[in-house]
């Protein structure tokens, strides 16, 4: 699947980021109830730590839906400047990504 995204609305999911990694862009989660959240902890994430930004970045709503439909149990997914991944259930990355950005002006 490819999305069309801009730098500025890869710079806003980066800015959502409130536990920074070195190795991706962004990373976040989604749930079978549709909420998306940035990392806050390493594992599970308490219910009172999801801070809900779906429906603020159309992008990043359009990369959870996605993620949703190939792990409807949710989970974590990683993005980078090409895409968006997700590991697998041995913790293997999904290569190629789930989701290729295409940047448009």
């Amino acid at each position: 699947m490819v999305i069309p995204i801009t730098r500025d609305e890869l710079g806003d999911m980066m800015r959502f980021q409130v536990k920074v990694r070195s190795e991706w862009v962004a990373v976040y989660s989604a749930s079978p109830d549709q909420t998306i959240w940035p990392q806050v902890t390493w594992g599970w994430t308490p219910f009172e730590k999801r801070m809900d930004v779906r429906r603020i970045m159309p992008a990043l709503d359009a990369i959870a839906d996605r993620f949703l439909e190939l792990k409807p149990e949710g989970g974590r997914f990683f993005i980078d400047a090409a895409g968006a991944y997700y590991k697998d259930d041995v913790a293997q990355l999904s290569l190629p990504p789930f989701v290729n950005f295409q940047y448009r002006c």
